[in-house]
């Protein structure tokens, strides 16, 4: 993405959360954005993982199979700054999809694929921690906020 395009969603993909203006200017270019069409699958439970995406605007559903043939949970509903997908760059080993990411409405993603990823880790270290640090704040709020909705019921 060009650095115009960079600082015009930075904010609404949530970016300053993850870097400052000298970074964001510095990493910018390994960052492609994609729109997708209400009901659009952005991935697939089970299938390879090579990409996290920063929703810039619009809705995500995220869905599990459940053991029931065509019976589906509703994991989250992610809208503008949310990420998703960031177990296929966290894990090189098994980077399955472990659910399925719909668009509910038009929505547009800033997505950052596994080897820019590791060419971010390499090239640009400070960034990477930061994005890292708050990827990892933002994953243990959703961890709590599962522990509490399982904690009220039971």
């Amino acid at each position: 993405m060009d650095p115009k395009e960079c600082k015009k969603i930075e904010a609404k993909a949530g970016f300053h959360h993850f870097f400052n203006d000298p970074q964001l200017r510095q990493i910018c270019h390994l960052f492609k954005v994609k729109t997708l069409s209400k009901g659009q699958v952005l991935f697939k439970e089970g299938e390879p993982g090579q990409f996290i995406a920063f929703v810039i605007s619009g809705k995500l559903e995220i869905k599990k199979q459940t053991e029931f043939p065509d019976k589906h949970f509703v994991l989250a509903m992610l809208g503008p700054g949310a990420f998703v997908g960031e177990m296929a760059i966290a894990d090189k080993e098994d980077n399955i999809r472990s659910a399925t990411a719909t668009a509910l409405e038009d929505t547009t993603i800033a997505f950052l694929e596994r080897k820019d990823f590791e060419q971010l880790l390499i090239k640009y270290p400070e960034s990477s921690v930061r994005l890292l640090r708050a990827m990892l704040r933002i994953v243990c709020q959703r961890l709590d906020g599962v522990n509490q909705r399982m904690a009220a019921i039971f």
